[in-house]
C-alpha cells in the first residue's frame, strides 16, 4: 500500500486503523502477470504494460455505473462481474507489478481511501485472474471475464 494512502487515511480518520492488507511479492506479481497474459492470449513474455493495454481492450464498459457517483458501491461492480462469494480481493496499482490483497468488506467500506479519483486507475481481481473489475481515472467501470480457455 502506498505510504501516501496510509498517511491520508490517518489524517482523515484519526480514530480508525487502516484495514489490514498484504503486499504481494515480486514472484507472486509475476505469477499474476503470467495468468493474465494467458487469459489475454498474450505471449508468455508480455510485460505489465502490454497486459494493461490488452486488458483495456478485453474489458467491457458497465453502463450507468461510475465510481464517482455518490451512491457507487464496489459490491455492485463486483456483482456485475459475477463475483458473489469472495473473502478478499487483489488490487493492482500499476502494471500488475504492485499488488495488495485486502478483505473484500474492507475494500468496499474504505473504497475512497483506496482509489483517488482522477489520480489513478485501479483493478480489482482475485488470484484466479478469471475476472477483473477496472476503475478508470474518471470512475468508469470496465469488466473482463475469462472462460476456462483463456478467451474473454
Amino acid at each position: 500500500m502506498h505510504a501516501s494512502k496510509l498517511e491520508l487515511f490517518a489524517v482523515e480518520s484519526p480514530t480508525l486503523q487502516f484495514p489490514s492488507y498484504t503486499s504481494l511479492t515480486v514472484a507472486e506479481c509475476d505469477e499474476i502477470q503470467s495468468r493474465l497474459a494467458s487469459h489475454l492470449q498474450l505471449a508468455g513474455s508480455a510485460d505489465g504494460l502490454a497486459i494493461v493495454m490488452a486488458l483495456e481492450q478485453a474489458a467491457d464498459p458497465v453502463p450507468h455505473m461510475n465510481a464517482l457517483d455518490e451512491d457507487f458501491d464496489l459490491n455492485a461492480a463486483l456483482a456485475a462481474a459475477g463475483v458473489r462469494e469472495l473473502e478478499s480481493v487483489l488490487i493492482n496499482w500499476h502494471r500488475f507489478d504492485d499488488i495488495d490483497a485486502i478483505g473484500r468488506d474492507d475494500a468496499v467500506r474504505h473504497f475512497l481511501a483506496l482509489w483517488y479519483p482522477t489520480a489513478e486507475a485501479i483493478d480489482f481481481f482475485d488470484a484466479s485472474c478469471r475476472w477483473v473489475v477496472s476503475i478508470g481515472y474518471e470512475g468508469e467501470i470496465r469488466i473482463a471475464n475469462f472462460d476456462g480457455d483463456g478467451a474473454s
